[in-house]
């Protein structure tokens, strides 16, 4: 295993003062006899953007749906020093939002009706409501979507209306805020695939908690804070991207030769295949 991030130490049980705010501990997961994550202990901090990477069906969004307790597992999750399984839905719902991989919404809504949706568990006029959907939509640059139906969007388009609508709904978050985020850039052009990374990094900049699944490792290795490398159920790599976004590291997880090279103007790891 390599393992190259040197973490704070590790949050117990109860331990609300501590940094971590999510605390994963002995966390099994399996499917008839197929095992999704084996033996996974992980924290997810403030002020971070941790991105997974890793081969297809390793293990990357079942962890994500591990953390939002979508999933029946074994083992312990701590949001906040609490067990998750003891959090009132509707209270996580103001702290924790997650963006899909892909949404089952089909209603003819329009694009501003979607974003509102957010709201639908916090307590907001109807001028406040107004004022963070359109603030939300200028953010993922949708507002001149806006009137249009959301059926007849793109992928692209859609994706970029569902993170207007997870950003609604930390609207009142306060300081406990984390968003979880599954391949938020699949169908986004590159103008957009850095807009929406920058606006993660912005979040987890101004004390958000941000926790992303992506398999561009270029993207991965610009933006995130740490990088946390799944293979077969299991963490493999845990650090920096100049820690983790190695050739040996990358060759061993995906069975591919590459170059690491470093990029001129920012300085962060650059793979070439």
């Amino acid at each position: 295993m390599f393992n190259f991030f040197k973490s704070p130490a590790a949050m117990t049980q109860g331990d609300s003062t501590t940094k971590s705010v999510i605390s994963l501990r002995a966390i099994h997961l399996q499917f008839a006899a197929h095992k999704l994550l084996n033996n996974i202990d992980l924290d997810f901090y403030r002020d971070e953007l941790t991105i997974l990477l890793g081969p297809n069906g390793t293990g990357k969004s079942s962890l994500l749906k591990t953390i939002s307790n979508e999933v029946a597992f074994q083992g312990d999750c701590y949001f906040y020093g609490k067990l998750m399984k003891h959090w009132d839905q509707q209270a996580m719902a103001k702290h924790l939002a997650i963006l899909p991989q892909h949404s089952q919404l089909t209603f003819n809504f329009c694009v501003q009706e979607v974003v509102a949706l957010g709201a639908l568990n916090l307590t907001l006029s109807r001028q406040q409501l107004d004022l963070t959907v359109i603030e939300n939509m200028q953010k993922t640059d949708i507002q001149h979507l806006a009137q249009r139906s959301y059926p007849s969007l793109s992928g692209g388009e859609k994706q970029r209306v569902h993170l207007a609508r997870v950003l609604t709904q930390l609207t009142n978050s306060g300081e406990q805020k984390v968003l979880l985020m599954d391949e938020p850039t699949s169908a986004l052009d590159i103008q957009h695939q850095h807009r929406t990374l920058q606006l993660a990094k912005d979040i987890a900049q101004n004390g958000g908690t941000v926790i992303v699944v992506l398999h561009d490792l270029n993207l991965a290795a610009q933006y995130a804070d740490r990088i946390v490398i799944l293979n077969n159920g299991e963490i493999v790599a845990n650090g920096s991207p100049a820690e983790v976004i190695r050739a040996d590291v990358i060759e061993a997880v995906y069975k591919h030769p590459v170059e690491i090279i470093t990029h001129p103007q920012t300085g962060h790891p650059v793979v070439l295949s």
